[in-house]
Parts: C-alpha cells; sequence; structure tokens
C-alpha cells in the first residue's frame, strides 16, 4: 500500500506457517501499517485485498 509513492503498508500472503498444520493454507502474513496511518482502516484493506486475491486462486478460508 503505497501514500505518494511512499510504502505505508503491507501484508503478505504465504503457504503455510504451522509445519504441523501444512493442511491449513494459505496464511496471512506481515500486516503491518505505518503509525502515521493507522486508525484508518487501512489494515481492513489489506485484508479485504488479501482475501481477495486468495479467491482469485482458489485459496479460501485464510488463516
Amino acid at each position: 500500500m503505497e501514500d505518494s509513492g511512499e510504502i505505508i503498508g503491507c501484508a503478505g500472503l504465504i503457504s503455510n506457517d504451522f509445519i504441523s498444520r501444512m493442511d491449513l493454507w494459505p496464511w496471512i502474513c506481515a500486516l503491518y501499517i505505518d503509525n502515521s496511518y493507522r486508525g484508518r482502516s487501512l489494515g481492513k484493506e489489506l485484508l479485504l485485498r488479501a482475501k481477495a486475491d486468495a479467491e482469485k486462486a482458489g485459496s479460501i478460508p485464510l488463516y
């Protein structure tokens, strides 16, 4: 996520986070919003984008 070319937030999708539970995937990881941009529901936007990306790939639910 950018604002005027500056990265202000990010989130990732990874295949797995628990070696013991390889059946639980994909995982949302590394969700971050810069301190000065928090409180604006940007984290929610990133989660919704990750969900949409996972749906396009046929991978729902998310963990």
